[in-house]
Parts: structure tokens; sequence; C-alpha cells
């Protein structure tokens, strides 16, 4: 079992995709489970057809922890903890792919599990978690954004901040999905912080940002771009 998580969700996910390429190269066949409303049955199954047609497979779970907690996420969560320490399939590759981190406490559900974490550089959260509205510590939220984009890249540094508004915008609707307490706790402090509207329209600027820059439209760079949004907040 490989668990793949950690909030570099870019460098995760095609850390996944290289892992099914080279096991469909090899003659592997894929199958994809939605961990949000796979059920028991399902996995089992999937599991379960390497064994009786002798196909090696490459099972791969996205998202198992993501949501409420529930009877089923939780018996799922306990059959591959058993499945990990026997090693009940040992033909079968079996891939847990999260686009966050887990927790330890999450993680001590695997002790067998080979664990891979990528994790987002330090600058990045930073610049994100002191995202405020109005002119309060306007120059130090610069300097953060430039300290984010140079310590990945412009590129990186959109996608992070449409998936942190969209979050901000779940937490002011009080429907955060699935995540650690003091994760929730975080965002939802941000988020008092703007208003609803404040929270839209941010979110629709970054997509007019996308939009012009992939249709060549604007005469600014994406970091200029970048720059001019945080301004005006």
């Amino acid at each position: 079992m490989l668990i793949l998580h950690g909030e570099h969700e870019i460098k995760s996910r095609q850390n996944l995709i290289n892992l099914v390429e080279t096991a469909r190269k090899i003659g592997k066949a894929i199958v994809w489970l939605d961990g949000k409303k796979t059920t028991l049955a399902e996995l089992e199954t999937s599991l379960g057809n390497n064994s009786l047609f002798g196909t090696p497979q490459t099972v791969v779970i996205e998202q198992l922890h993501v949501g409420v907690k529930s009877k089923r996420k939780d018996e799922l969560i306990s059959w591959l903890s058993q499945i990990s320490v026997k090693n009940t399939y040992p033909q079968a590759d079996l891939i847990i792919w999260e686009n966050r981190s887990l927790t330890p406490t999450q993680l001590k559900n695997f002790p067998q599990a080979q664990i891979e974490q990528f994790k987002l550089a330090n600058a990045v959260f930073s610049w994100l978690d002191h995202l405020t509205p109005g002119e309060v510590q306007k120059k130090t939220q610069l300097n953060n954004l430039q300290a984010a984009i140079s310590a990945e890249s412009a590129d990186f540094c959109l996608i992070m901040l449409i998936r942190q508004i969209r979050m901000l915008i779940q937490a002011k609707d009080r429907c955060l999905p699935g995540m650690a307490p003091f994760m929730a706790s975080k965002l939802q402090s941000q988020a008092n912080l703007f208003s609803q509207n404040q929270l839209i329209e941010l979110h629709t600027k970054l997509f007019e940002i996308d939009r012009r820059l992939k249709n060549g439209l604007s005469p600014a760079n994406l970091s200029q771009e970048l720059e001019v949004l945080i301004l005006k907040l």
C-alpha cells in the first residue's frame, strides 16, 4: 500500500499519474475508486478481481479522508488497515491519494503503508495564511507573494490562491470538507475577515486573470497581475 498526500497537489498528482502510467505499460489493469462514495463491497470486489482472474491490478482510491466522518468511511479505513497489516492482496498495488496532508492519527491506521508526503514551501503557506482585505500590512502581503513566487512559480501561486479562496468561501458557508480541526479553525478565522461578496468577487477576478493570460489579452505578466490583485484587496 502506498499513500500519497500533502498540500502540494500538483506534485502529488503528477507522481500518481507517473505511477499509473508505469503500471499500465507493464500490463496492469487500472481501477479508479472515489473515496468519497466507494463502498466496502466495491473495494473488496476491485481487489478480489485480481486474485480471481489473475490480472495484476493497480487500484487507486482518491480522497478517502475527504468529507464528514461516516460509518462507510470508518469501515473502509478499518478494512484497509487490516489488509495492509496482513498483506492480504500481495499481487495488487493499492494507492491512496489525498489532496491535503493527513494527520499523524490518520496515518496510524496504515502502519505498514509506504508514505510519501508532498509539502508546500513555507513561503506559500505564509502568503496564503496572511491574506487580508484592506490596507493593513499590504507591503508585507506583497513581500509574501514574491517570496511564494520565488519558492514555487507564479502559475502555481495562482492555482493555490484559487484553492484558498474556494475554501474561504466554503468556510463562510460553514461547509468545509473534512479536515483537521486546527486547519478548519484557521480558515474560519481568515474567512471572517472577508465579506461573502468580497470572496466571490475575488474568485471571479482570479478566473478573469487566468482567462486574460491564456488568451494573450493581458499587458502584464502573471506575477504583476497577482500584485495588482493583492493591492486591491
